[in-house]
């Protein structure tokens, strides 16, 4: 269920100035050492506090793919310094938002009330002023967003929307889970009176899991995402109306409605993917498993920088869980009774943008996402609270601003970061590449891509190629090019380029078909059990032996096998072998990938079909000499996979599925664990 800390990792620590200063650079000198962190401390800043790099080589064996193949995740942050927020917010600023027009933040005035305020940002080691006083920005009418409901109405979020201000607020406690409504749009003039709308709903869930921060969506991923902004909400009390984890929807404020939420990543309480809410008996603590979830967390912040994939939340993570009053629980911060898990992190998880880019095509669920990285970040506080009240994010400085509460000492501050200078040197990664509706003269090209990308196609009768397609202009990670003018009966090359927004281009390796001869009707398209959208949880495991890694299939009908494909992570290099078994371990016909891409899909064709019977079980495989492959654990211990006559056997049905062999050299795979999907296939056709 749970994937582990992963990517490089960076916070530096400087001083500055004034709100857009540049940042003073000073050295860096090593304190302490672990296999996984370094503590570094920066020498000769007066204030200095500790920073986290979790190094680069571990965090790739853990999971290879999502920041490397994207290029542009956030590789470190510089930690500028703090100011104060002034009198009256002794327990507020919450849901931050930067205000562009001002260079300031709103802010709200206490954690259990939606009273509103902007002020200025200072120099760091300042006090920001009150430039709109507290006010309600509702109107008096927060009440409506749970009518009936005694309870406090707390602010969520801001965003600062053209010259609107969106502002979210939830029921504190709403023990039904009945609120829908969540959000208010009012003039940014918080003197301004008898505009305000709402409160509205902006999706069709319950709203624990829209009414809390929100932040822009880079210009160029809006169409990725399907909204100019996100809102999300999560960890909240009552947690079976909220997300169980980081929660995030794109919308469009300008048209907010009960349908108009697009869903990107979430966990409900039938995905607990990042950790299962529980406890030991009342008042015993105990370890928290869970290095991404647990349940006295808290996601109160939301930032999108601008330049990168890196969708970042905020908030603090429990390493210990427990339920009770605070002294038994080992609590020193909090006496009240409820959940408790102490010591306390401040903590910003890492997302790949790809990721939730996917879960808007559909190819992937939004429970299903799992975390880049998570950061500690470099912040004092005596109390061990650490309640991280908001973040928000000045695009031209990209200076990142979070909020905490409860410090030592009654006042509010802000805390700012610098997004140290993000450069895209990463192609695109190509996979999944395939010929279609052949005909005497046309085919057509398809692969996909990890991140939005423009696309050609290079083909001719030899390796040359000759022919190159116009650049498809339009970024989008599924491509699709015909080619017309083909001659019949003759065999093709071809490749595909693929080019990011950055300018890098990938190439995939060389690609053969065959156009059928005049008079001949269209050679049919080969299928396969997965789409080649279709991604595994994990992409490299850390294990580097050889192995041989295979899956046990059927068909409903007879046909020929033509080839064998695996997903490749990006870690699973070297060499690779495709094998097609008969279920007692005859080996049927065998071929050595070449042209290979970085990861994903990867295909090999056998020098001869394989005729297959139908409703009988054949084994197919890949070999691996340095390991480190893609998986889903558990994929076939309850069901199976299907696509029209192709089957992946739920294990039990023949025995177990998901089988391996340690061995050097190809062999039939007899061993299985956790029934796990190692992504291997066929290309089939089937009746032929």
């Amino acid at each position: 269920m749970k994937s582990r800390t992963s990517e490089l990792t960076n916070i530096r620590c400087g001083i500055g100035g004034s709100d857009r200063s540049p940042r003073t650079a000073t050295t860096v000198r090593h304190v302490t050492s672990h296999p996984m962190l370094r503590v570094v401390r920066r020498v000769g800043v007066p204030h200095a506090v500790a920073v986290l790099l979790i190094g680069a080589a571990v965090a790739a064996s853990f999971r290879g793919q999502s920041a490397a193949a994207a290029g542009q995740l956030v590789q470190s942050l510089t930690y500028v310094g703090k100011f104060s927020l002034p009198a009256g917010f002794e327990y507020g600023g919450r849901g931050l938002a930067f205000n562009p027009a001002r260079n300031s933040l709103f802010a709200s005035g206490f954690t259990r009330s939606p009273i509103t305020a902007e002020v200025s940002i200072p120099g760091v080691g300042g006090t920001a002023t009150v430039l709109q006083p507290l006010t309600d920005p509702t109107e008096g009418r927060s009440g409506q967003v749970n009518p009936g409901d005694p309870n406090d109405k707390v602010t969520g979020g801001y965003l600062v929307s053209g010259n609107s201000l969106i502002v979210s607020v939830y029921a504190y406690y709403d023990g039904s889970g009945n609120a829908t409504l969540s959000h208010f749009v009012r003039p940014l003039s918080l003197s301004t009176r008898g505009q305000v709308v709402g409160p509205v709903r902006v999706g069709p869930l319950g709203a624990g899991y829209y009414a809390g921060y929100m932040a822009d969506v880079p210009a160029e991923w809006q169409a990725a995402f399907g909204g100019p902004a996100l809102t999300g909400q999560a960890e909240i009390s009552i947690v079976s109306r909220t997300s169980y984890g980081p929660a995030a929807f794109a919308f469009d404020p300008n048209r907010m409605s009960s349908s108009g939420a697009v869903p990107l990543v979430y966990y409900d309480t039938a995905h607990q993917n990042l950790g299962a809410w529980g406890h030991p008996a009342t008042g015993v603590p105990a370890a928290n498993p869970y290095p991404y979830y647990g349940i006295a967390d808290e996601i109160t912040g939301l930032v999108f920088p601008q330049g990168t994939s890196s969708v970042l939340f905020f908030g603090r993570h429990g390493t210990t869980t427990c339920y009770g009053d605070g002294a038994p629980c080992g609590d020193p911060t909090d006496n009240s009774k409820g959940t408790h898990g102490y010591p306390y992190q401040p903590v910003m998880l890492v997302y790949n943008a790809n990721d939730l880019a996917a879960v808007k095509a559909g190819t992937r669920k939004p429970w299903d996402v799992q975390p880049a990285a998570k950061w500690v970040l470099p912040f004092s506080d005596a109390t061990g609270a650490y309640h991280i009240s908001g973040a928000a994010y000045d695009p031209v400085t990209g200076r990142i601003y979070v909020g905490q509460y409860f410090t030592t000492g009654a006042r509010s501050i802000v805390h700012v970061f610098q997004v140290d200078s993000v450069s895209d040197t990463t192609a695109p990664v190509l996979s999944g590449i395939g010929s279609s509706n052949l005909t005497s003269s046309g085919a057509t090209i398809g692969f996909t891509t990890n991140e939005p990308s423009y696309h050609q196609v290079e083909y001719g009768p030899t390796t040359t190629y000759g022919t190159t397609t116009a650049l498809d202009t339009t970024l989008r990670t599924s491509h699709s090019q015909v080619l017309t003018g083909l001659t019949p009966g003759r065999l093709y090359h071809y490749r595909a380029r693929a080019t990011d927004a950055a300018g890098n281009r990938g190439t995939s390796g060389d690609f053969t078909f065959t156009t059928p001869a005049t008079g001949q009707p269209p050679a049919p398209t080969p299928i396969s059990i997965w789409s080649a959208s279709a991604a595994p949880s994990t992409f490299a495991t850390a294990d580097p032996s050889s192995v041989e890694l295979g899956l046990k299939f059927r068909s409903d009908v007879a046909g020929k096998v033509t080839g064998v494909r695996f997903y490749k992570g990006t870690m699973t290099t070297g060499t690779h072998t495709g094998t097609l078994w008969s279920a007692s371990g005859t080996k049927l016909a065998s071929a050595t990938f070449s042209g290979e891409s970085a990861s994903g899909w990867q295909t090999v064709a056998f020098s001869s079909p394989v005729t297959i019977a139908a409703n009988t079980v054949y084994v197919v495989s890949y070999h691996s000499n340095v390991g480190l492959y893609a998986y889903t654990a558990n994929a076939f211990t309850s069901a199976g996979v299907d696509n029209g006559p192709l089957h992946a056997l739920r294990a039990g049905v023949s025995g177990a599925n998901g089988v391996y062999t340690k061995l050097n050299t190809v062999a039939f795979p007899t061993s299985s664990y956790n029934s796990s999907n190692y992504w291997v296939d066929i290309t089939f056709v089937p009746g032929s």
